[in-house]
Formats: structure tokens, C-alpha cells, sequence
């Protein structure tokens, strides 16, 4: 005849604990409802009954199903129809009061219209509903709630689209375990508006306003404390008992050296005993008599980085090196103040002032007779005069090369044959026109520099001028510039020959060849 279907939904809210209801227990309910559908489904509205079953998981969330059963309604001349409509909700309480406890509640909904057609279909739906339980005793309330459903998509064939339905209800509920009785959040037996500590623990020991104690003052509460004499200042478990990890007698908490190793005697602040106090306890100490201060290893023994004797950590002069002889600070001395330390020292008188070798010992004196920059041991040339520019093995530079420039070359470069300025070519040099750069034009080279110096060296003047140099012992050779044409760049100077030279000797002039 009717079919009713229930299907489950969840709707989350957040809410307080509810001292009305109890975890585990049930609410049974019967309650008159009244039914407003859809003006688009044209049925009256009726009044009608229902009944609810529910069951509490916790002191705030709960599930329970219900069913809403209405009176026949007419359809034509004699036929009617019976709707039903049945739900499954997920319903959360909230405190409103000693005796109150409003609640909100999300589920699904099954709206069965019977029968007979036009109405021979099935609608589903979400719905949503706020009540209240009002306690008239520990078990039993008064329950009211107003409940919207709503249908995204009819199955209606004389209507479409969403459906909105509103059902209000008036009903008692009964508690199994007592619905109602004055709140106690802390379950300590002092109800909340007595309590001056709500939030106590269960099972810790209160006094009459509600407040836990602790005897041995270990941060857990009497009741709870399973070891009541708790010594001050230990490290406790949840069960007031103090702890000791490394098994050497002393509590955590109370014990400084926690990592003890097992067996090892400690303290009465638990950390093993090391009698030279060098960090290193007495078990482990290979050196037990250790000075107070001296660094060590991990075997209790003090190092000496330096090798010096004096231990590190009592050493002032930790870098000391090697063979030197120190003092009981362990710093060494230099004596005689050569910058080079006794021990190290192998010549330790040597007289203030004299410079030394690595050893500590005078150097050899170096002597430069003619004072030219070059030893006497190197120099070749012994005797140089004064202020005299000398090569590296201290014999007299005569000649530089370098490109005749600046205004006194210039106003000499016109006139033919004649030499030019000194400029820095050396104190015994002239430079003369007509010579090509880089040519020897007297003498010949014997392979030795020293018996070389009096041969000509040509240098190239600015503008494509030629110079040669000429140094004391060698003949002045002049090149003179071709006749009746300006001196050209492209131009060769030519080198007179022996027969020229004796010719010029004789009485002629210069010839050019």
C-alpha cells in the first residue's frame, strides 16, 4: 500500500557539548505534523502525525529516521491519495540552557504520492530543520521543528522543475538514559554553574567548588597521580611517576648528566665522577692526574700540539716551533735578539745588530768597490767612474738606440754632414745624418762586447732621416744627401767606400759612389 525508503546524508556544523543528552543513548518520538506542498502539486494543506527514531554517537552527534503520514486527499469524484514522506537525517545539538538544547539537522527526504493518478510518483529531496528539545524531566521532552524540503526536479507529469515543501511538527521524545539533568561538563560532580574549575580532568580528586588538587606538586592531578611522592623537580609520566632513562638512579628532571652509560657511578646530580676534572669521568680516564686547564682528548690525556712540553690550554704560545726552547708558559726566547729562536739558533751570540741566516749566523758581507750597483764577484768592468750608467756586468753603456726627435733635431737635419745633439745615446755619442738604422759602418765585430763599444750603430730619425751614432774610438762617417732633390723617405744613404775616405783625406770633397 505505501512505500517508505530511507537513505542517509551528512551535514556538518559546529557546536558545544550538550549536558542534555548522554553518549549512547536513545530518543524515541511521536509528533503531530502539518504539510504545506508546492502550490504547483494543488493539495491542501493537512495536518498529519509521524513518529522518529534516533540514536546519540556522542553528547552532540546523532542519527535518527523519521516518517510523516498524512490523511487521504480527493482526487476526481472518488478517488483519493495518501502521501507519505519519510527521511534520514544527521542531527548536532547545541547548549541553550539547563533544560533547552537547540538543535540543526541536513539529511535526504522520500516524498511518496500513492497511487493514484495523477499522482502516481516518487519525488526525492534534500531538506534542512532547526527545533528544540524543552526537558519537562530527565527523560522526556518537549520536541518542536520546522523542516524545509526541497526537490531540484519533479517527477510529476502535470509539473516541472523544483518543489518546495515545508513541514512544521509538535512531539514528545523520550531518553532511555535520561535526556535531561543539570549540566556537568567535567563530569566532576560540581554542576557548571557551581564549578570554579569546569575543565577537570576525569577521575582527578576536587574539592566542593570543583577544583583538582596535587599533593606532590608534579603537575598531576590527586586521583590521577599513580606515584603521589613524587620527589620535586622530577620528570613525570601521564601517571604522575618519575622517570629515569639512563638507569642510574637519579630522576630525570633532577639528573644533569641524562645519557649516563649503564654502570658508570654518578653523583647526587647524576653525572659520572671525574676526579681531575678534565671532563673526562674516571672510567674512561687513561690520565687521571691531569692538570687543571690542560686540554686532553677523549681519553682523559692532555694534548701538546707545539711538542714544546707544555700542555695545550696551559701554553701561551700554542705555535711554537718545533725545537725551540720555551718557558713554563711555554714561549720561546731569542737571546741575542737575531729574530731567530734559541734552540733554533746555532750561532746564539751573534752581536746586536748583524743580520743572520735562518740558522741564527752572520751573513756574508756583499762589497761593491766602485759602488755601480754590480758585486765586485759579477763585475767586469771594476773601476767605473761615478754616476755612470753600467750594463749587467758593470761595464759603461755608450750609446742607446732611439729616434731623433724635437726641435734641436730638427734644425739640424738640414744641413748635410754635419752632427746632430747629444740625446741620450750615452756621454761619448753624437748622432749624424745620412747613416740607414741598424747598420755597422766601421770596424768589425770581434764577438766581444767590451772591444765592440768604438763601432758605429746607425739609428733612423723621425720623418725617414738617418743618424749614426759615434762613439769615441771610431770614424765619423757622413753620408751626404743626394744633390739637387729633397731627402725622400724611399732613399738609400750610400756607404763611402776606402778609396772616398782617402780621396777626402787628400784634399777633395765628399764623392758619392
Amino acid at each position: 500500500m505505501h512505500r517508505f525508503v530511507t537513505l542517509g546524508a551528512a551535514l556538518a556544523l559546529g557546536v558545544a557539548p550538550l549536558a542534555a543528552q548522554r553518549t549512547h543513548s536513545y530518543e524515541f518520538s511521536a509528533f503531530g505534523a502539518w504539510t504545506k506542498y508546492d502550490k504547483a502539486f494543488n493539495l491542501a494543506n493537512r495536518v498529519g502525525g509521524g513518529a522518529r527514531f534516533g540514536y546519540f554517537f556522542s553528547e552532540v552527534v546523532g542519527l535518527e529516521a523519521d516518517v510523516v503520514l498524512q490523511p487521504d486527499y480527493p482526487v476526481g469524484a472518488s478517488a483519493t491519495t495518501e502521501p507519505l514522506i519519510g527521511a534520514a537525517s544527521l542531527i548536532f545539538n547545541i547548549p541553550t540552557g539547563d533544560r533547552m538544547a537547540f538543535y540543526v539537522l541536513g539529511g535526504y527526504s522520500r516524498l511518496d504520492f500513492g497511487n493514484t493518478s495523477p499522482y502516481r510518483f516518487v519525488d526525492g529531496g534534500i531538506h534542512g530543520a532547526v527545533g528544540d528539545h524543552v526537558f519537562v524531566s530527565q527523560k522526556l521532552a518537549l520536541r518542536l521543528e520546522a523542516r524545509m524540503i526541497y526537490t531540484s526536479k519533479t517527477t510529476a507529469t502535470f509539473a516541472s522543475g523544483a518543489m518546495t515543501h515545508l513541514v512544521g511538527s509538535v512531539g514528545l521524545s523520550f531518553f532511555d538514559h535520561g535526556g535531561w539533568k543539570p549540566p556537568d561538563s567535567d563530569k566532576d560532580g560540581v554542576i557548571d554553574r557551581l564549578d570554579a574549575c569546569p575543565g577537570t580532568p576525569i577521575g582527578a580528586t576536587v574539592d566542593a567548588r570543583g577544583c583538582p588538587s596535587d599533593a606532590d606538586h608534579d603537575g598531576v592531578f590527586d586521583g590521577l597521580d599513580k606515584c603521589a611522592d613524587t620527589p620535586a623537580g622530577a620528570t613525570v609520566d601521564s601517571t604522575g611517576c618519575p622517570a629515569d632513562t639512563d638507569k642510574d638512579g637519579v630522576y630525570d628532571g633532577i639528573d644533569q648528566c641524562p645519557d649516563t652509560p649503564a654502570g658508570i657511578p654518578v653523583d647526587a646530580k647524576g653525572c659520572p665522577v671525574d676526579t681531575d676534572k678534565d671532563g673526562v669521568d674516571d672510567s674512561k680516564d687513561k690520565c687521571p692526574d691531569t692538570p687543571a686547564g690542560a686540554v686532553v682528548d677523549a681519553t682523559g690525556c692532555p694534548v701538546d700540539s707545539d711538542h714544546d712540553g707544555v700542555f695545550d690550554g696551559l701554553d701561551q704560545c700554542p705555535n711554537t716551533p718545533a725545537g725551540a726552547t720555551v718557558n713554563a708558559a711555554g714561549c720561546p726566547a731569542d737571546t741575542d735578539g737575531d729574530g731567530v729562536l734559541d734552540g733554533i739558533d746555532k750561532c746564539p751570540g751573534t752581536p746586536t745588530g748583524v743580520k743572520v741566516d735562518v740558522n741564527g749566523c752572520p751573513l756574508a758581507e756583499v762589497r761593491d768597490s766602485d759602488h755601480d750597483g754590480v758585486p765586485d764577484d759579477r763585475d767586469k768592468c771594476p773601476n767605473t767612474p761615478p754616476n755612470t750608467a753600467v750594463d749587467q756586468y758593470g761595464c759603461i753603456i755608450l750609446f742607446h738606440e732611439e729616434r731623433a726627435g724635437g726641435a734641436a733635431a730638427t734644425a739640424h737635419a738640414h744641413s748635410p754632414g754635419r752632427a746632430l745633439p747629444d740625446r741620450a745615446v750615452g756621454a761619448h755619442a753624437r748622432l749624424v745624418r745620412g747613416a740607414r738604422s741598424s747598420r755597422r759602418i766601421a770596424g768589425r765585430q770581434s764577438g766581444d762586447p767590451h772591444r765592440d763599444r768604438g763601432l758605429h750603430r746607425l739609428d733612423r730619425l723621425v720623418g725617414g732621416e738617418y743618424a749614426a751614432v759615434e762613439c769615441p774610438g771610431a770614424r765619423r762617417a757622413t753620408l751626404p744627401r743626394p744633390q739637387g732633390r729633397a731627402a725622400r723617405p724611399h732613399d738609400r744613404p750610400r756607404i763611402r767606400s776606402r778609396k772616398s775616405r782617402r780621396a777626402e783625406r787628400d784634399g777633395g770633397g765628399p764623392s758619392a759612389e
